[in-house]
């Protein structure tokens, strides 16, 4: 089967994170590597709608894994019809990330069929969409992780070898109310927000020559009741992306003994995903620097790659990352059959 008909058939199924149907594509590539593929091992690892499946060729070391996700953000009911237009398909998912996966999978088949020197494990996995706990995570806690991890995600095909980390807290900012024509009389607590605000610009320093400098994003900020009224609260949500080498921990404590200089605050971490780097003189990354002609980069946004931090990874994938969950998603056909061939290259090198 064409790569291009692998994609277009898993786009037909609206595999959306966190919906009953989540993770349908495990039923159609397992019948379509059992069909297709030779001598190759499969299981599942997870239950209900947050399933993934492991499938294996060859045995020993070293072990290379190749892994994408088929969960995709939500979008119209007319984007999970794929359709073929000028040498494009288009569709939910088309590049973030059923394109990538659709060439590992095509790539992982023509491979069953070829003698190699260790052990190959295709990855297919769900809830990366939502931070990849049910996914790649459970999975590195099952043992089931490589030697050499290839991450597929749309980079245009130019590895990926670090990643910025991701911190999201929520700040409460606790004041006092007071009638608004005496405001000495309470405590703005919006103003103690704004006021943290300005001071956070000293908390994050450093630079990563792949990554530049870690940035913190003000997204969400509401307080008050009523126009004539001291606000006695206020909630500001911040997200925060750091560099490899930086502890989280260590930001938090910055922020924690920094807020009591402006007033009352109780502080929440929501969601936290590590970053990752792999040196650009590890075997991984030279042969796929090399097969791809492209020079390592970074990138700020996250990847399950987080999950596979201290391994040897690379992220790497057709598609221009700028679709990704867009209305209008789309990938080249040339692109997915080039990127199937690199995929098999770069195995065959590290296997063969």
């Amino acid at each position: 089967m064409r790569v291009e008909e692998i994609l277009k058939n898993l786009i037909q199924i609206p595999s959306v994170t966190d919906s009953s149907r989540e993770s349908e594509p495990v039923t159609y590539i397992s019948k379509l590597l059992k069909r297709d593929g030779s001598g190759v091992e499969m299981k599942i690892i997870g239950c209900g709608s947050k399933r993934n499946l492991v499938a294996s060729i060859g045995s020993g070391d070293p072990v290379v894994m190749l892994n994408g996700h088929f969960d995709v953000v939500p979008g119209s009911r007319k984007i999970f019809a794929p359709a073929h237009k000028n040498g494009r398909i288009c569709g939910r998912g088309a590049v973030d990330d059923k394109g990538p996966l659709a060439c590992l999978i095509k790539a992982f088949v023509g491979l069953s069929h070829q003698k190699l020197n260790g052990q190959l494990i295709l990855a297919c996995v769900c809830d990366e969409e939502n931070f990849g706990e049910k996914g790649s995570r459970r999975l590195k806690e099952n043992g089931i992780v490589g030697k050499y991890n290839i991450v597929a995600e749309p980079t245009n095909m130019i590895p990926v070898i670090a990643e910025k980390g991701f911190l999201r807290i929520k700040i409460k900012s606790l004041g006092k109310a007071a009638h608004a024509a005496f405001p000495e009389r309470g405590l703005n607590a919006i103003d103690q927000i704004m006021n943290v605000n300005k001071s956070f610009n000293n908390i994050l320093k450093g630079e990563h020559k792949l990554l530049g400098r870690p940035t913190l994003n003000l997204s969400i900020i509401s307080g008050g009741d009523k126009i004539n009224k001291v606000p006695d609260y206020c909630e500001a949500f911040y997200d925060i992306r750091y560099l490899p080498g930086q502890d989280s921990g260590k930001i938090m404590k910055n922020i924690v003994n920094g807020l009591g200089q402006w007033g009352r605050f109780q502080v929440e971490i929501l969601s936290e995903g590590q970053p990752f780097d792999t040196d650009n003189q590890s075997r991984l990354v030279k042969i796929a620097s090399r097969i791809s002609k492209s020079k390592p980069s970074g990138v700020a946004f996250a990847t399950d790659a987080r999950y596979f931090a201290g391994d040897e990874c690379v992220v790497l994938g057709p598609g221009n990352p700028k679709l990704s969950h867009q209305e209008t998603e789309y990938i080249s056909v040339n692109d997915l059959n080039k990127s199937v061939d690199i995929f098999k290259l770069i195995v065959l090198e590290l296997l063969g």
